[in-house]
């Protein structure tokens, strides 16, 4: 009898893990998928945002770009602000373009998803 009731506790326990486990990917997973819509909204964003900063500043814009791009490749991001951006994005690029105020919302969004990377170029 014991034997059977450490088998059920065997077997519930590693369904429990299992469910952790499988919650963990699925939470990954929807990070994961979040970072990359995040990622195609700043790359489809990309000419309005480096055309809205001043010419000697679009290099330095550019690579802000690219660096908070590659951060949502690896993973290092605040998932509140990729939360944020991924709802707001798709609205804000509704009409093909930004305008001044989505701009400047976008580069203080792109500020605060990564925190390591260097300050926006604003314009």
């Amino acid at each position: 009898m014991a034997k059977w009731i450490l088998a059920a506790i065997g077997v519930v326990a590693a369904a429990c893990i299992g469910l952790v486990a499988l919650a963990a990917v699925a939470f990954w997973q929807g990070a994961s998928l979040a970072a990359r819509a995040a990622e195609a909204g700043i790359q489809q964003a990309r000419v309005a945002l480096e055309s809205a900063v001043p010419r000697e500043t679009r290099d330095a814009a550019a690579a802000q770009i690219d660096t908070t791009i590659t951060a949502l490749r690896e993973g290092r991001f605040d998932a509140g602000v990729l939360r944020e951006t991924v709802v707001w994005l798709p609205g804000a690029l509704l009409d093909g373009t930004l305008d001044a105020a989505e701009t400047q919302a976008l580069w203080e969004k792109i500020d605060r998803l990564t925190p390591e990377a260097p300050p926006p170029a604003s314009g």
